[in-house]
């Protein structure tokens, strides 16, 4: 591990921090995998009534979910959606918390814009990557799924072609990914050093991650809930309509209260998944890896 940087003696933690090596980047990653492995795994019945009131805005979520288990059962309906894909994923989440910390080192200053430069340069780049995990995941939690993720992978690159049908909707995912790493995790960090300036807690420990992870992902989900809806019409569609065109007929439909379609059952989805997530990557990486807390 490298020597404590500025930034951590000034907080005073005892543990050393990740580097910047390849090895402290490798441990920080698979850390952040692990943990939204485990969230979103726990949690994707929420994803899938999310995608699924996003696409039909008429009904609601209860309506969503007593239809999903009438007609599938319980696992089949709400759990099996997506999960294969759920787990490739997972990737995302630990590449984009994963080199979180070493970027946010390596830019100038200590405040809210440095941590959300970081959290928006990860996010894109991370999704940007992932972009056909997130395309197979919201087809097969849609109303058309196909047989098998597999299937689904071999299918959508077949009939749409491969850069075209599984990255498709990529400009609106890398913006909802950028709009929600960035906003996530530059107000966890700084919810956390808010909570424990005004004397809420007097050190780092899970009451204190679970406290500021909350705080983040429901701000982060409203500010990037817009994008998130456009993000999912795209691509559920298996058609070549962009999203110029697309956000129009949303916008046609209701107004910018269309594009907030599903925001309870994403706060439902955010609020539990992230309350989890960021405390579980602490946890993880400070218990497993030797690693300083974020």
């Amino acid at each position: 591990l490298s020597a404590p940087s500025a930034r951590t003696l000034a907080r005073g933690d005892a543990e050393m921090p990740a580097g910047s090596s390849a090895e402290g980047i490798l441990r920080e990653c698979l850390a952040a995998t692990l943990g939204a492995a485990i969230a979103d795994g726990l949690f994707n019945p929420l994803y899938v009534l999310q995608i699924r009131a996003q696409l039909r805005p008429d009904a609601s979520a209860l309506e969503l979910a007593r239809a999903a288990v009438r007609e599938q059962g319980v696992f089949r309906g709400l759990w099996a959606p997506g999960f294969a894909a759920v787990c490739v994923r997972a990737g995302f989440g630990g590449f984009r918390v994963g080199t979180y910390p070493a970027l946010r080192e390596a830019l100038p200053g200590d405040g809210f814009a440095t941590r959300l430069s970081a959290g928006v340069i990860t996010g894109a780049v991370g999704m940007a990557v992932f972009n056909p995990a997130e395309v197979v995941r919201v087809r097969q939690s849609g109303p058309r799924p196909y047989p098998s993720t597999p299937a689904a992978v071999l299918a959508i690159a077949r009939e749409e072609g491969v850069y075209a049908g599984l990255w498709r909707g990529m400009g609106a995912n890398v913006v909802r990914a950028a709009i929600y790493s960035g906003s996530q995790l530059a107000t966890y960090e700084t919810a956390k050093r808010a909570f424990m300036k005004f004397g809420m807690f007097e050190q780092e420990g899970p009451a204190l991650h679970v406290s500021a992870s909350f705080t983040s992902g429901i701000v982060a989900q409203l500010a990037c809930q817009p994008a998130d809806t456009l993000k999912t019409v795209l691509m559920e569609r298996r058609c070549s309509a962009g999203a110029p065109t697309v956000l129009a007929e949303l916008l046609a439909q209701g107004g910018v209260a269309r594009l907030y379609s599903g925001i309870l059952p994403a706060l439902a989805c955010k609020g539990p998944v992230v309350t989890i997530f960021l405390p579980l990557v602490e946890q993880i990486r400070h218990r497993v890896f030797g690693l300083d807390y974020m």
